[in-house]
């Protein structure tokens, strides 16, 4: 039980933006959830019919130290027990206003690529957080690519995905590649996905212009090599960069000192990491703010790249990674 709602959590506004849209709202044998950008639907045990807060009714469920709860519907609350000390009631509305019926229904489906949560999953690292540049918070899908672009950084991941062109939300698809989808639908204004466990994750599409990353793509320079631990640098990093939620980066600088150093430093509110590794490089002075998720992911794949006086480039077989470089300042 606990795992089928857990799933269908993507659904969920951290505040009532629309009216029981930090609900669960069962219906029909399924729990469902919307908040105007995710729909989820899955699978439940509960046959009961209503809307309840999600959040107390997970956190009960997560505190009761046993393996089977009693679940019953009295007097307008749901009640959970685990049969002998602990029980809590929590309001049930019998009337559901969660506009969930404005996600069209998915009809013909086809199969989703194995790696197609992979693929969003990576370039979404590379989508601004900025509201007020929607296009730019978006992961731009096409039948043959994945990408996506914040004005200063920009991945692109080659992958037969059978979907038409269109824009979605990172925050939508972030949850993909823990899903394990495996089958897509499209109607005209969602994206649906399936997976085994009968969890439906609709995300809503856009049609913007995205902007053409082709040129920018194609840039070359210099073949370097990224230093050996460089992950575990980035991680240990990550443990400061991670305090700023909405743009979490760490800096990373490069320098032709002793043959060529590289330098990662993350930052946050509670204080700060650097480490040094050696690197092999006699360029300018050169520093980029990079997702630690994300270098950690090209470091994981790739340690060859290609630097010129404007540009870091990786190209790791799989997808291709492109960053602007600034002059390094002390």
């Amino acid at each position: 039980l606990l795992n089928q709602l857990e799933s269908a959590r993507p659904g969920l506004s951290p505040r009532e933006i629309i009216e029981q849209s930090t609900c669960f709202v069962f219906k029909r044998g399924f729990v469902c959830t919307y908040n105007d950008e995710v729909a989820c639907r899955q699978k439940t045990e509960l046959t009961y019919e209503g809307a309840l807060p999600a959040e107390p009714l997970l956190a009960v469920l997560n505190k009761l130290p046993v393996e089977y709860v009693e679940v019953k519907q009295e007097n307008g609350e749901l009640l959970v027990s685990d049969g002998k000390v602990r029980s809590s009631g929590i309001r049930l509305e019998d009337k559901v206003y969660l506009p969930i019926n404005k996600v069209e229904k998915p009809d013909t489906w086809k199969k989703l690529p194995d790696d197609f949560g992979d693929a969003t999953h990576i370039v979404s690292q590379c989508c601004s957080r900025d509201e007020s540049k929607f296009i730019l918070t978006c992961v731009h899908i096409t039948p043959t690519y994945v990408e996506a672009c914040d004005n200063v950084q920009l991945s692109r991941y080659p992958i037969k995905t059978g979907i038409s062109e269109c824009v979605v939300r990172a925050s939508s698809l972030k949850h993909l590649a823990d899903m394990d989808a495996q089958a897509f639908s499209e109607t005209k204004n969602w994206l649906h996905f399936r997976n085994k466990t009968g969890l439906f994750l609709s995300c809503r599409k856009a049609y913007e212009d995205y902007p053409n990353l082709s040129g920018i793509l194609g840039a070359t320079g210099e073949d370097a090599t990224l230093p050996k631990g460089l992950q575990e640098a980035t991680q240990n990093a990550q443990v400061f960069s991670a305090d700023n939620a909405d743009n979490d980066k760490v800096l990373v600088d490069l320098s032709n000192k002793k043959g060529g150093l590289l330098r990662v430093t993350g930052e946050g509110v509670w204080g700060w990491y650097k480490e040094v590794k050696k690197l092999s490089y006699n360029g300018p002075a050169l520093s980029f703010r990079i997702s630690p998720k994300l270098l950690v992911e090209i470091t994981q794949r790739h340690n060859e790249c290609e630097v010129s006086p404007t540009r870091l480039i990786v190209n790791s077989g799989k997808f291709k990674y492109v960053t602007c470089l600034s002059k390094a300042t002390k």
